[in-house]
């Protein structure tokens, strides 16, 4: 097989190490765990999000396929100092800020394309924890080759 394999998060997890305003990165079971536990804020984690394959351009035995990998990145902003939730969303727009500094463009291993920015929205806002949770989605490529 001559291909990267699929994208490992830990990669993009590393990448946002040390961004400015993040108290706290993870993954999925630490998304998770969050939701009910979360005490350091604002905070981030990396899920896989979706692959899309092009069709195989050969009959039989040879692969090669164009993958493109897409992984989200889900803030976690908190803000008590605003009733209104304007401080909250003034603090989620430097947070992503400083996720497209670090991930646009960024290769994340040899094989892969650089990253690109796939989207946004609101996945949630938590009224009771007083919580905005926000996903930016960011795509790269590679190939899938065996012949």
């Amino acid at each position: 097989m001559d291909s990267p394999g699929p994208l490992t998060l830990a990669l993009v997890t590393a990448r946002l190490a040390g961004t400015t305003g993040l108290l706290d990165i993870g993954g999925a079971a630490e998304y998770f765990a969050a939701r009910e536990t979360l005490k350091r804020w604002p905070a981030a984690f990396v899920l896989p999000a979706k692959d899309t394959a092009a069709p195989n351009p050969f009959a039989e035995g040879a692969i090669d396929q164009q993958v493109i990998a897409r992984y989200g990145v889900i803030l976690a902003v908190r803000n008590l100092r605003d009733a209104t939730g304007a401080a909250a969303m003034a603090d989620l727009a430097t947070l992503r800020q400083a996720l497209w500094t670090k991930l646009l463009g960024w290769v994340p291993a040899d094989g892969f394309s650089p990253c690109t920015y796939g989207g946004g929205r609101l996945l949630e806002l938590d009224e009771a924890a007083q919580v905005l949770w926000w996903v930016d989605e960011f795509d790269t490529e590679f190939h899938v080759r065996v012949i």
